[in-house]
Formats: structure tokens, C-alpha cells, sequence
């Protein structure tokens, strides 16, 4: 009997590991349900890529139920199984899915609850012989604006450089032109959140879903003699927004094209009312450049809502197709750089026909902070956040320790109308009354406050902080950011084996919080192996290594480099390096 895996929409999947048999893996969330297909033996030598293959229905054999529920508890070390809301999991990414285990007649195959592995025979194929866009620039501009690899020292992804030795073919993804786009995706108009991107096709986790190239990167060199200039500005009287806006605005009305110029104003409708702002006004006035002040705060506002960072440290870039997505605390997609700034889309979870299309406009550590304080950092957006996550009724980031019993979690959030409200207790069912609600709210500003403050090397003063902390938090957010101090700190004095319990803390706040392929989970699964190696290496004389923290460390490398194929693709540096950690392990 051979078995392999095939998804509800006839999509057969290759191995991701090979387990020495002809078994197809996959993991599934609530939103691609799994099916145990099981052939007779030699039937997979007869496949050919291409060919039809029947859907042989949802319903597994007794026999494989039966395994589902012995395997039930393998992975549940790490979980805190009263500070999560079932209902909240199951509406995220998965659910109760993510806590099943598989087996099947050639042996054990685990799914561990922060994994969410979907690995594709095919690839996505990319045009690259799509041509790069003309940006309209004088050829001199046009060089300022490109990214050379050679000169700023490779791509960039979530802080880590890449060498240009080190590119691979997912970091080579060339820009898509756009009648290829609208074939994968449509815009449409929404009463609630306005111009929105929707899929047009299906896509599977890691998916490319489109490719696309800036309309205007611009850096300090872009306009050397204005960027200097608006600094020196900028340092006598402070603008409202960095010089580098201003350089972007005034850069794209005086460079760009009429048809790109008219593109980057289509971002943003300006009040008719509204007068240009004096930092507008005043620019003008110095420079002394000739444009028209109206343009130049639509043009201006149209960069500070809908541009992304530059692979370089001081550096703005504007996409067309991209600045139509809307945001979500639990988005549907993820993104990186390819060729010379090509914003590389690609799907988190599976999309089908009419899904929305979403990012997250706040980083991968924002997403873990609770429900207002995600929604603070999005106002500066102008929008007031309506995704699943911000209107569900318990905020898993904000778990406070029950006042009537000591042990069980309260889980605090803010109604519509601003009042701070509770969740009974986990243990004891009590709910906290508006005094305890009030000074556990004094307490949680305070801790805020001194987070802000403290000094993330020195050990002793933020090991004293979370000791208090633990007083008052459960599964917290800030409990979470202290756990990352302390583990920074650990790891840089190489007291491995404390870090190690910061990393296990950090692993069960995010798979209770947001179970999501994120980059945060893959940085943390591999610092987890990385960890794990080192006390390895460093055990005692005599003592050899046992099953259990080989399987550990295996199985941490394998869940990142999983994570990784959906978030960068299967070529990627980062994947590719996670891969060989694993394979280095298992060899």
C-alpha cells in the first residue's frame, strides 16, 4: 500500500522530507481539510505530472481515527490549555487542526500545533523574461534609483543581509507586468474599507501571487543635493514628517511620468477643503521648486499611507498593485524582495476564488501585543481596525492572573465605548470586579511604561522586572516582550540553558496568540535548534545524546525550514540554510 495526500482541489503534494517510503505529507488548517488516499503499491510510479487524479472522498477508515486519537497528546508540552479560547482558535488559521497527529500503516507522521506545512509538486512558475517597467527618469536617475547588489551588500528580509554569492532562484523573482497580475487578482470597491484586492484564482499556502516592480524607490542618493538641503531644514525647525517623505513627494512630481505621477496620486483623496500644510508651504518657499502645493500634499500623504521601507536603511518605495491591500491582524499573505526592489507576494494560507487579499501594515512583534495597542500603532493609518482578531471578544495577548484564585487567567479588553472588560476567570470562573479591573489596568500601564525604560543589557534589572511581572501577568504580551530581553541577553552571555526557557515561553505565547506561519515563529523554532545543538555540545564527557533531544532538535529545524518554504519559497537563502541545519541533523 502506498500512501500519499491530496487536497480538496485535486492538488497533489511532493514530499517535503524523505521518509524512505512513497508517503506525501502535508499539513492542514480548518481552511484545506486533509484526505488519506491510499493506493494499491506501485500505482505512484504510474503518475505523471499532469495527469487527473481522483478525489477519493473526506472520510478516513477506522484505522487511521484511531491513530489520530493515540498520537492526541505527543506535542502538547509547551501549551497552556487554560489561556486558549477554543473558539478563537478554531476561527485562526486552524484551530483544534493544528493539534492532531497522523498515522498511517508505514508508521508515524507528527503534525505539531505550530506547523503549518503545505509543500507543492509544482512550483509557481515565473515569467522571467518579463522586462523591468520604465520609470521615465533621465538614465542617470534611472541608475540612482536601482538597487546594485554589489554596492549595498545583497537582499533583504526582516533585518538579515544577504550576500550576493548566497541569491538564490526566490530571490530572482522578476517583476510580473500588469495584465499578468489581474489575472491572479481584482480590485474592488468596499462601502467599509474602500479599494481592496481579491484573488481571481486559487492559491495554496506559499503560492506566488504576483510579482510586481516599484513605481519610485527613492533613497537620499535618488536627490542628493535636496535630500541635504531639507535636512538642514529639518534640523532648525522640526518637519511633522522625515525630510525623506518630502524628497518623495517632490522627486515624483518632477521625475516620474505623467502616467506614473498620475498612479501615486490616485493613493490618496485629499479633503477639497483643505489647505496645504505649513511644512508644505515653508518647502516650497526655501527650495523654491515650482510645483503646485495641493499636488504636493496629495502626492506627499499618498507616500506616507501607502509606501513600504527600502531594502535600505534610509529608503521609501511605492508599488501600484500592492498599495491596494488592506490590513489584517491575521492576514492571508506574506511578502518579500526580489529583483531590484520586486515586491514578491505570496499566500499564507489557502485562498480561494473572492478571498481578500491582506498584509499586515505592523510588524511580525506588533501582531503579538494585544488588541488596543495593535490598534494605536494602525491609526496611524487613519483606520480603526475591524479584522477578526481586533473584534473578537477575548484578547488571548492581554491575560492578567486571576485575583480570586491565584492560578487561573482574566483576559482584559476594551468595549466600543472604551471601558476596560474581563473574562471569568480560567480556573475559578470568578470575574474580577470594577476596582480589580481598574488597578490591574494601572498596573499594565505602569509595566508599559518601564519596559519603555529598561535596558536590554543589563540582565539583572530586567530579570527583577519579570519577576514582578509574573505577579501580575499570565499570558501577556509583556511577559512576552521581557521573555525576548531576557533570552537576548541569555544568548549574548552565552547562559544557554536559561535562554532555552525564554524560547519555550516565547514559543507557547505565540501558538496561543496567533498560530500563523509568521516570521517570528520561524525565527524562534530555529533558535530553538540552534539552542538545543549547543547544550548538546556542551553535556559532560560520557554522556551521549538521547533520542528524545535529537528528535527535539530535528524537529524544530524541520518546522522552520517548513515555515520558510511558504513564507520566502522553497529557493530561498533562508529557507535553503534551514534545510541543510535539518538535513545536517539527520545525516
Amino acid at each position: 500500500m502506498s500512501s500519499y495526500y491530496e487536497s480538496n482541489t485535486g492538488t497533489k503534494l511532493r514530499p517535503v522530507v524523505d521518509f524512505g517510503d512513497e508517503r506525501w505529507v502535508t499539513l492542514s488548517t480548518a481552511e484545506y481539510k486533509k484526505t488519506l488516499v491510499r493506493e494499491e503499491q506501485g500505482a505512484d510510479s504510474d503518475y505523471e505530472d499532469g495527469d487527473d487524479y481522483e478525489y477519493q472522498g473526506d472520510d478516513l477508515d477506522d484505522e487511521y481515527q484511531e491513530g489520530v486519537e493515540d498520537d492526541d497528546e505527543e506535542e502538547d508540552d509547551y501549551e497552556d490549555d487554560d489561556n486558549v479560547d477554543e473558539s478563537f482558535s478554531q476561527d485562526h488559521r486552524g484551530g483544534a487542526d493544528y493539534y492532531k497527529n497522523v498515522k498511517n500503516q508505514r508508521g508515524d507522521v507528527s503534525i505539531y500545533p505550530e506547523m503549518i506545512r503545505y509543500h507543492f509538486k509544482e512550483a509557481l512558475s515565473i515569467n522571467e523574461g518579463v522586462e523591468a517597467r520604465e520609470f521615465g527618469f533621465n538614465e542617470d536617475d534611472a541608475e540612482l534609483e536601482e538597487l546594485d547588489l554589489e554596492e549595498e551588500g545583497g537582499i533583504e528580509i526582516e533585518g538579515h543581509n544577504i550576500d550576493e554569492a548566497d541569491v538564490t532562484p526566490d530571490e530572482l523573482i522578476q517583476p510580473w507586468d500588469l495584465t499578468n497580475i489581474h489575472e491572479n487578482v481584482e480590485v474592488r470597491y468596499t462601502e467599509s474599507k474602500g479599494r481592496c484586492l481579491y484573488a481571481r484564482k486559487c492559491f495554496n499556502p506559499g503560492d506566488v501571487i504576483f510579482a510586481e516592480s516599484p513605481l519610485l524607490v527613492v533613497t537620499p542618493e535618488l536627490a542628493p543635493e535636496l535630500s541635504e538641503f531639507l535636512e538642514d531644514m529639518n534640523s532648525k525647525e522640526t518637519f511633522t514628517l522625515p525630510p525623506l517623505w518630502h524628497v518623495a513627494a517632490l522627486c515624483t512630481l518632477t521625475m516620474l511620468e505623467e502616467e506614473d505621477k498620475a498612479i501615486c496620486l490616485d493613493k490618496w483623496v485629499p479633503d477639497p477643503s483643505a489647505e496645504p500644510s505649513y511644512d508644505v508651504q515653508k518647502i516650497i518657499e526655501n527650495t523654491g521648486i515650482d510645483v503646485d502645493p495641493h499636488l504636493y500634499e496629495r502626492t506627499l500623504n499618498a507616500w506616507r499611507f501607502n509606501s513600504f521601507n527600502h531594502t535600505s536603511n534610509n529608503g521609501i518605495v511605492l508599488y501600484n498593485v500592492i498599495s491596494m491591500m488592506a490590513h489584517n491582524c491575521g492576514a492571508s499573505c506574506c511578502w518579500h524582495y526580489g529583483v531590484d526592489n520586486t515586491f514578491v507576494l505570496r499566500a499564507k494560507t489557502r485562498l480561494e476564488i473572492g478571498d481578500e487579499i491582506t498584509i499586515s501594515y505592523i510588524s511580525d512583534d506588533d501582531l503579538f501585543k494585544c488588541s488596543k495597542t495593535r490598534r494605536e500603532l494602525l491609526s496611524n493609518w487613519l483606520f480603526y481596525c475591524q479584522c477578526e482578531r481586533c473584534n473578537d471578544p477575548t484578547d488571548l495577548s492581554r491575560g492578567l492572573k486571576c485575583a480570586s484564585c491565584g492560578v487561573g487567567s482574566m483576559f482584559f479588553k476594551e468595549d466600543e465605548s472604551g471601558v476596560t472588560r474581563s473574562t471569568r476567570c480560567s480556573v475559578c470562573r470568578s470575574m474580577p470586579d470594577r476596582e480589580i479591573i481598574d488597578s490591574y489596568t494601572d498596573l499594565e500601564s505602569q509595566y508599559i511604561a518601564r519596559l519603555e525604560e529598561t535596558d536590554k543589557s543589563d540582565i539583572e534589572d530586567v530579570e527583577a522586572v519579570y519577576q514582578e511581572a509574573q505577579k501580575v501577568f499570565t499570558q501577556h504580551w509583556i511577559m512576552y516582550e521581557l521573555d525576548t530581553m531576557l533570552f537576548e541577553a541569555y544568548k549574548e552571555s552565552q547562559q544557554f540553558s536559561f535562554a532555552l526557557s525564554c524560547l519555550y515561553n516565547r514559543l507557547n505565547f505565540v501558538r496561543s496568540v496567533l498560530p500563523d506561519c509568521t516570521y517570528t515563529l520561524a525565527w524562534i523554532t530555529e533558535e530553538l535548534g540552534d539552542i538545543l545543538s549547543i547544550l548538546q555540545d556542551e553535556r559532560p564527557e560520557g554522556r551521549s545524546k538521547t533520542n528524545q533531544e535529537v528528535s527535539a532538535i530535528q524537529r524544530y529545524y524541520y518546522d522552520t525550514w517548513c515555515y520558510l518554504s511558504i513564507l520566502t519559497g522553497p529557493n530561498h537563502h533562508f529557507t535553503i540554510a534551514a534545510k541543510n541545519k535539518y538535513e545536517a541533523i539527520t545525516s
